[in-house]
């Protein structure tokens, strides 16, 4: 009867030993068959023309126009995401050149988002400065602006921020610095509290592609060569940080 008992009670340990063990040796990833979502917003549009520039070349006088190439990068990104990425669900937030609030940019990310996507948010700008020399690409990520000095910001908010954001932000500068050096070029990653990096229920980087008030610059930009260089780096960025997320 002892006995028995002592065999029932084996296998039950042996049983519970074994479950563990899997599952320890077997981790479930909720992230391996999610869809990928990728939002592309490009900056400005309609009446809104961000920033402006004009120069002399040769007898031409030519304007560049910030909404003009940020949808440019844009198309060539979704294009590549597109053959690269098949399974996406890949949104442009404007495809021609219209006005789009901020609101409606963000609101096209989050009234879609569920656990069933691994999703992220890029929005795409060119820089502007009084600086004439300033020049490079800069990569945003969201960190709440501690304006208010009467606000109260926990320590463990700011810690999920920067475990939600850094890492995508990263990613992507990692990415496109490897064609941003091929022209001298990168400045790096920072911080802010842009409206649609902050309002994103998802992974959101914010890229500064480069200064439309450096002369050199912008005729970089407005090149065909190299909008399909910042199309390819930023592409790259996007598939690195989603393949990780799914591992």
């Amino acid at each position: 009867m002892l006995e028995g008992i002592f065999n029932i009670a084996r296998v039950i340990i042996f049983s519970f030993i074994f479950i563990l063990f899997s599952c320890v040796s077997n981790p479930i990833n909720k992230n391996e068959n999610k869809i990928p979502l990728i939002i592309i917003d490009p900056g400005h549009g309609g009446s809104n023309n961000g920033a402006v520039a004009t120069y002399q070349k040769d007898d031409e006088v030519i304007t560049f126009r910030e909404k003009d190439i940020t949808l440019k990068i844009a198309q060539l990104l979704y294009a590549r995401l597109k053959n690269n990425v098949p399974k996406a669900k890949i949104i442009l937030t404007r495809n021609d050149d219209i006005n789009i609030s901020l609101e409606d940019r963000v609101l096209i990310l989050n009234q879609i988002i569920n656990d069933n996507y691994n999703a992220v948010f890029v929005s795409i700008h060119i820089n502007d400065s009084p600086n004439k020399e300033a020049s490079g690409i800069e990569v945003y990520y969201h960190f709440p602006a501690l304006i208010d000095p009467e606000a109260i910001i926990s320590a463990q908010y700011l810690k999920e921020v920067l475990q939600k954001n850094t890492p995508f932000a990263e990613t992507i500068l990692n990415a496109v610095e490897s064609i941003a050096e091929q022209e001298g070029l990168t400045r790096g990653m920072k911080s802010g509290d842009y409206y649609v990096l902050r309002n994103a229920k998802a992974p959101a980087v914010l890229i500064e592609c480069g200064f439309i008030s450096n002369e050199r610059e912008a005729f970089l930009l407005n090149s065909d060569s190299y909008q399909e260089k910042l199309a390819k780096g930023i592409a790259l960025g996007i598939e690195n940080y989603l393949k990780a997320k799914r591992n």
